[in-house]
């Protein structure tokens, strides 16, 4: 049960911070600290822990498969926004 509640906890961590990311990413004026190498650290950072977790089903122990979908959905809202970053400082980098 507390090893559960550890999951979920750590979880619902990882999915905060990928709201958090987003949120960091799409402040306006934060071009010159946008350093593609730190995002792509986040996201292998999160698969590491979505993988590790992953495996602990054959432990006897079962996350929601909405908590899945959470951690899914935000996951790739970070990617995405990470990609469209990348895309608009390579174009403003272009037209200046």
């Amino acid at each position: 049960m507390l090893t559960e509640i550890i999951m979920y906890l750590v979880l619902v961590i990882v999915a905060g911070d990928n709201i958090y990311q987003i949120w960091k990413l799409t402040r306006p004026g934060d071009a010159g600290q946008f350093k593609p190498a730190k995002i792509l650290g986040y996201l292998v950072f999160t698969l590491v822990i979505v993988i590790f977790f992953s495996r602990t089903a054959q432990w006897g122990i079962h996350v929601s498969i909405y908590m899945w979908w959470i951690i899914a959905a935000t996951t790739a809202a970070y990617a995405g926004v990470a990609i469209w970053r990348i895309v608009q400082n390579q174009t403003s980098k272009e037209l200046a």
